[in-house]
């Protein structure tokens, strides 16, 4: 009895030693980034009408600006740099820019921020570890990170709001701290655009 209980003690310790030295990799990797460029689609799924949109684009970080870039199905861009926001659809051509970083979740990809809360791993599909990131944020709820096992890279990014709406992000095609594709710097509004701000 007494062997099987120290056998089951030496594996709980084995999992948590693993788990810290997981969550230590992810966390070098994404830490002081210079720049960072992903593809990304993301499948919102709407509860109220029992719908699903899937948007597909790029992500671009370089130091503390972010640009989120879609094109698919519809271009648009979502910019945050200096503590402003600015969302931008081409096919309206409107702009709404604000500082109320609630009216957007795009602290979700600040990937460094979100790995320094509390981790609860949760289950392993192949080399696909699921945690559970315990956050007190009133607009989205749920949030789970997807980390590939074997080269220690988030693969997909999931929540939900209280209207159980929910969001899944999968994140692929991962270059760290070499020149981006598209200058942030290029993610201008048009002249002619009809801006609305929120304070």
């Amino acid at each position: 009895m007494y062997k099987k209980l120290s056998i089951i003690i030496i594996l709980i310790n084995l999992a948590f030693l693993l788990y810290c030295d997981i969550v230590t990799n992810v966390k070098n990797i994404y830490s002081n980034l210079d720049t960072f460029e992903a593809d990304i689609s993301q499948i919102n799924y709407f509860s109220q009408i029992d719908q699903s949109l899937t948007s597909n684009g790029k992500l671009f970080i370089q130091n503390d600006s972010l640009v989120i870039l879609y094109t698919e199905p519809a271009f648009q861009f979502i910019k945050l740099e200096n503590n402003i926001i600015t969302i931008y659809s081409r096919q309206e051509n409107t702009a709404i820019i604000t500082k109320d970083h609630n009216i957007f979740s795009q602290n979700i990809f600040k990937f460094s921020d979100l790995l320094n809360n509390e981790l609860s791993f949760l289950s392993k599909d192949d080399s696909l570890l699921e945690y559970e990131i315990n956050i007190n944020n009133q607009q989205i709820k749920n949030i789970k990170i997807y980390i590939n096992e074997i080269n220690y890279q988030i693969e997909k990014v999931s929540y939900s709001d209280d209207l159980n709406n929910i969001v899944n992000i999968l994140i692929s095609a991962q270059i760290f701290n070499h020149p981006l594709s598209q200058n942030i710097d290029e993610f201008a509004l048009p002249n002619d655009v009809m801006i609305i701000e929120n304070p």
